[in-house]
């Protein structure tokens, strides 16, 4: 699982050393399963409020995640209005395996950095 402030630190890593990385998509998808890493399923209110950015910026993100499989959305029962997120375990894959590529440049540049 990953943790909420991982989030924010991948966000800031991202910002500071990762801009010329090869990433598997953008970094607002990125942060869209991130943010849905951490729990079952979440409002798209919610998935706004973690990463601070209104829905208009990120209805459009959800549109090309749920696209591509990497999310699943469902509108609940009683308001057709209110739609609930997950993620998928292609969608899990994916952020598990930028993870692990983060953390091994993390690892390579504290080594560099240590020598």
């Amino acid at each position: 699982m990953v943790k909420s402030n991982v989030v924010q630190y991948m966000y800031w890593f991202y910002e500071r050393f990762m801009y010329q990385a090869k990433l598997p998509m953008p970094i607002s998808q990125l942060m869209v399963l991130l943010v849905l890493m951490n729990e079952d399923r979440q409002s798209l209110t919610q998935v706004c409020q973690k990463l601070n950015r209104s829905k208009q910026q990120i209805h459009h993100v959800i549109d090309w995640l749920d696209l591509r499989q990497l999310i699943v959305k469902e509108s609940a029962m009683k308001d057709r209005r209110y739609v609930w997120i997950s993620i998928t375990p292609k969608g899990q894959s994916l952020v598990e395996q930028y993870a692990m590529s983060v953390q091994h440049d993390v690892d390579e540049l504290r080594a560099r950095l240590s020598s």
